[in-house]
């Protein structure tokens, strides 16, 4: 099993101190009882809940065959307006991606409102520090969907708090907003960095330039098994291609290095594949750039290949923008391939010691 390192160590360096935040914690941060599966009549283990009148565990129904779900109630009028629901998850390490996928699903007599899934960021103290929302109305009164709410833990993080919550009406409410099957995922500092969340062609938190059909997410094959790569096609699509993802709250002073994958076809015929890390200022100036030409791993004789670029945020810098493009000719064939990303940082010198 791989061992995290636990601790914060302040390592003297030369005439200085460097704090060495690692983006590896004692183990990884983890949902418990995400299926609602384990608890006792209408309260799950794992889980905290305003009042069981509105926010319950309940076996009538559920997405992944267990017969337990989790709703936000609509009826016993008397219990109030609101209902929640929530877990604390510990373990949280700053700067990495957390993505909560769940499925939801409602009854056609919901009428409340307001219906909004939360990742709310927690410090030492159990205040909050920070949250990612978004609204589920729109799937209040739906079949089950599958939805995803992502974020990255700012830097005083030690905790997320996982919550579902919902106004119901104090009299003639009806119906539940129901939820069953969630999963939180760790990421070292990328969304979706297997391109296995989106939606056709685009990829789920990454642009893609100047449209889909010059940077397009892919379901024909992939490197890390999950059915999806990125690709810079040059089919009779234009001249110029690009897919980025901006990551925020960069330290300064600090290696970044992307590790990816990367493959070609046959039959491409252009020109100039480039990966790029570009940092950026608070104005979202481009104050510094480290590129890496591709062209040599592009043509279809050259299957899969481990690549990297690295460099040292400079002193202005609050965003990192991970950008790949390409050129191809207006009658192009075939595609730049790309999956499996990763993304780590370190502090940029001296020795560092750490204690496991």
């Amino acid at each position: 099993m791989h061992r995290r390192v636990s601790k914060r160590i302040a390592v003297l360096f030369g005439i200085g101190i460097v704090a060495v935040v690692a983006w590896d914690a004692d183990a990884a941060a983890t949902l418990v009882n995400g299926s609602f599966a384990e608890g006792t009549d209408g309260d799950p283990d794992g889980w905290s809940e305003n009042t069981l009148d509105k926010a319950s565990r309940q076996s009538w129904g559920s997405h992944n065959g267990d017969g337990w779900l989790m709703a936000l109630l609509g009826w016993n009028e008397g219990s109030g307006t609101y209902g929640e629901f929530y877990q604390d998850v510990t373990n949280v390490v700053p700067g990495k991606v957390y993505s909560l996928s769940f499925w939801q699903d409602g009854d056609a007599s919901w009428n409340g409102s307001n219906v909004t899934a939360r990742l709310i960021w927690l410090d030492s103290g159990a205040s909050a520090i920070g949250s990612v929302t978004t609204n589920l109305d729109a799937y209040a009164a739906a079949s089950w969907a599958s939805i995803t709410l992502a974020g990255i833990a700012p830097r005083r993080a030690t905790a997320l708090r996982v919550q579902f919550d919902a106004q119901t009406r104090a009299s003639g409410g009806g119906g539940a907003a129901k939820f069953d099957d969630l999963t939180l995922t760790e990421w070292p500092g990328l969304y979706n960095p297997g391109f296995v969340q989106g939606v056709s062609l685009d990829a789920a938190n990454w642009t893609e330039l100047p449209s889909t059909d010059q940077a397009g997410r892919q379901g024909w094959g992939s490197h890390d098994g999950d059915g999806y790569l990125m690709s810079l096609p040059g089919y009779s699509s234009g001249t110029y291609g690009a897919f980025y993802q901006d990551i925020p709250d960069v330290l300064p002073w600090y290696r970044y290095t992307l590790s990816f994958w990367q493959e070609g076809d046959a039959a491409w015929n252009g020109s100039n594949v480039t990966a790029r890390l570009i940092w950026l200022d608070g104005g979202a100036n481009v104050i510094k750039t480290v590129t890496k030409n591709l062209d040599a791993y592009t043509a279809g004789s050259v299957s899969w290949t481990n690549l990297s670029l690295s460099g040292v945020t400079p002193a202005q810098a609050v965003t990192l923008r991970i950008q790949f493009d390409a050129e191809s000719p207006a009658n192009g064939g075939g595609a730049a391939k790309f999956d499996d990303f990763r993304l780590t940082r370190a502090p940029a010198g001296g020795t560092v010691i750490s204690l496991l």
